[in-house]
């Protein structure tokens, strides 16, 4: 690096080559300079953006996966914790292993889906932790390049409490509505009774 070229420094690749005599003496040196700031700089900035991009994944919340045919090559720290799993045993395992045997078939049919470069609508699924307990999913995805082959980048958001608050209110209303049909059914009968009584 040469910081006293150009406004912020330049890149340059030096490359020599010995001048000799006829008695194999060196007498001097052809040098050549090849400035390679836009190479330094673009690869400096595609580091950026990976680092960027990493630390992002790693931290967001939701899972998120690469996986190839079925075959999980990437999970960012999120999915591995809230699983109970480490990465070590994760990565190079069949997805299938962890999602619920009920949604083998729609998953395997998704997955092939996306690696044909169809577009797949966001969909659900049940996977299983290590503890045994079922996680419920909400699955998005892409078909992406990685390590230079087609793969899917998803991101998993863990609905798990969202349906469960939803069932929740479902049995609530359910047991409402039973109420009210009840309540609706004592007051016509006493509605009845009222009326043979008047008349």
């Amino acid at each position: 690096f040469f910081p006293d070229q150009g406004e912020s420094g330049r890149w340059l690749r030096t490359i020599a080559a010995p001048i000799v005599d006829a008695g194999g003496s060196v007498i001097g040196a052809v040098e050549t300079l090849v400035d390679i700031t836009g190479i330094m700089l673009a690869e400096r900035s595609l580091r950026e953006s990976e680092e960027r991009y990493r630390t992002l994944i790693d931290q967001i919340p939701d899972y998120v996966i690469v996986h190839r045919n079925g075959t999980l090559l990437y999970v960012n720290p999120a999915a591995a914790a809230q699983l109970g799993y480490t990465l070590k045993d994760l990565i190079g395992q069949p997805i299938s292993l962890f999602i619920a045997p009920e949604h083998h078939d729609a998953v395997k049919k998704m997955m092939i889906m996306r690696m044909a470069g169809e577009k797949v609508r966001p969909y659900e699924m049940n996977i299983i932790a290590r503890d045994g307990t079922l996680r419920t999913l909400l699955v998005n995805g892409a078909l992406i390049q990685y390590m230079g082959e087609p793969a899917s980048l998803n991101v998993l958001t863990d609905i798990t409490t969202v349906k469960a608050a939803e069932e929740t209110i479902r049995k609530a209303n359910e047991a409402l509505e039973k109420r009210v049909a009840e309540r609706t059914e004592a007051l016509t009968k006493t509605n009845v009774q009222m009326e043979e009584e008047i008349a």
